[in-house]
């Protein structure tokens, strides 16, 4: 197990190796990022079941969450922080330790399955001519996209990538 501020996210779900800016406002959340600064450790982000919860405690998170390093921080003039945030891997949460002045979750690291069979080959192709016929016929996705999808070899890190560039929720 290891302990990590806690990051509650709002309507936002981060997964491993995506890259993303993030508005910190709240007075916990920003103390949690302050003090993982500080401290040069990550943050475990957890997105909330429902995102108007205030101050979440443990039953207002989904089961999962991304350790996340910060990259950059800015602070705000009314308080709040701009962050740049990079998953790093995936956290299953098995506690909160402690809510105050910010949480600090207990997670443990999910192992990502590793699976060459055929039958992951033949959906990652799948997955792959798909995605080239949705940069094709989108005006918002570039063909660095689909080139980027063509380089990622591991299933699960695929799978991320096309969930974050839809939008999506975890998988």
């Amino acid at each position: 197990l290891v302990e990590y501020p806690l990051l509650p996210l709002r309507d936002t779900v981060m997964f491993p190796h995506m890259v993303t800016p993030l508005l910190v406002a709240r007075p916990r959340s920003v103390k949690a990022v302050e003090a993982a600064v500080a401290a040069g450790v990550p943050v475990v982000g957890v997105t909330q079941r429902n995102g108007e919860v205030e101050e979440p405690n443990f039953v207002d998170l989904y089961t999962h969450g991304t350790e996340i390093e910060i990259q950059r921080m800015l602070r705000m003039p009314d308080g709040s922080l701009s962050i740049l945030g990079q998953g790093r891997r995936r956290v299953r949460l098995i506690r909160l330790s402690q809510l105050e002045p910010y949480g600090v979750a207990q997670a443990q690291p999910v192992a990502e399955p590793s699976d060459d069979s055929l039958t992951s080959k033949a959906l990652r192709r799948a997955v792959l001519a798909l995605f080239e016929k949705a940069v094709q016929l989108s005006r918002n996705l570039s063909t660095d996209a689909y080139v980027a999808a063509l380089n990622v070899e591991e299933p699960g890190r695929l799978a991320d990538l096309e969930e974050h560039r839809r939008g999506g929720g975890s998988r």
